[in-house]
């Protein structure tokens, strides 16, 4: 078997282990040290997108466009991938409205629609996961400098989403053995992703397709962070707080670039 799908599957596999690990931790640990988590979280996915994958995606467009035109294609793929979630916003906002209205009516809230709108939540997660997976599949096995952070990004957003998934069902069933079951199923999409990747899509793949899809990656991670990351982590009005979180993930990933530029990229 190829040694590629070997190592893409096992750091897939680690990501979408994450996600029971967020799971677990949501079920184990204080409300509040988890929201700091999500502040340092946040501060990765920014640093990542704007000082590693966006240059990247640059410089990936420059071996066959001009300038202009290298970054006009990187910043319509960010905005893209920016933009990309807002059909599932959307829905998930529709069955939220649908949920309020339906227990401001009746004192019993339609248990139906609250099933509803968490399958729609689990289930735009796991597509989210198995599109993840895809994505970093096609990233370890262009630029493992680019991989890395991919999956450190990948691992720091998927903590918050497996304490939504294990913390709904907790809540609905009190039943924690359920709660990271759901967690491990959403996750395995990541690994799943990879080998589609792997017999789909790599032989289609060039270049500037990687750099597109950096670029899209890109947008996909500031949106994760400024819409579900950042807004859990305003812990009691304390924006200080979590804005030190912030920072200390931006340096945090500065410090491992700085560190391991070099070995990664020879």
């Amino acid at each position: 078997m190829d040694v590629n799908l070997i190592s893409a599957l096992i750091v897939t596999t680690v990501a979408g282990a994450s996600l029971m690990i967020g799971g677990l931790v949501a079920l184990k640990i204080k409300k509040n040290i988890f929201q700091h988590i999500l502040s340092f979280s946040g501060g990765i996915m920014l640093y990542v997108a704007f000082f590693v994958f966006m240059p990247s995606a640059y410089r990936g467009l420059l071996k066959g466009f001009s300038e202009y035109h290298s970054m006009l294609y990187a910043n319509i793929s960010f905005f893209v991938g920016l933009l990309a979630t807002i059909p599932v916003d959307l829905i998930l906002s529709y069955y939220n409205k649908r949920i309020k209205k339906k227990s401001a009516v009746s004192v019993f809230v339609n248990k139906d629609h609250e099933k509803e709108l968490f399958l729609l939540i689990f289930l735009s997660i796991t597509i989210h996961n198995f599109f993840e997976g895809i994505a970093t599949f096609l990233s370890f096995y262009h630029n493992a400098y680019i991989a890395v952070f991919l999956i450190l990004s990948i691992i720091a957003h998927n903590l918050p989403e497996g304490a939504v998934i294990a913390s709904s069902i907790y809540q609905k069933t009190n039943n924690k053995k359920k709660a990271i079951w759901y967690c491990f199923f959403s996750g395995i999409a990541e690994p799943i992703g990879a080998i589609v990747a792997y017999f789909v899509i790599v032989s289609y793949f060039t270049p500037h397709t990687y750099a597109l899809i950096t670029a899209f990656l890109a947008g996909l991670l500031v949106n994760t962070s400024l819409n579900e990351l950042l807004p859990g982590a305003y812990i009691k009005g304390d924006y200080k707080f979590s804005m030190n979180g912030i920072i200390a993930g931006m340096l945090f990933i500065f410090i491992l670039t700085a560190v391991g530029y070099d070995y990664l990229n020879h």
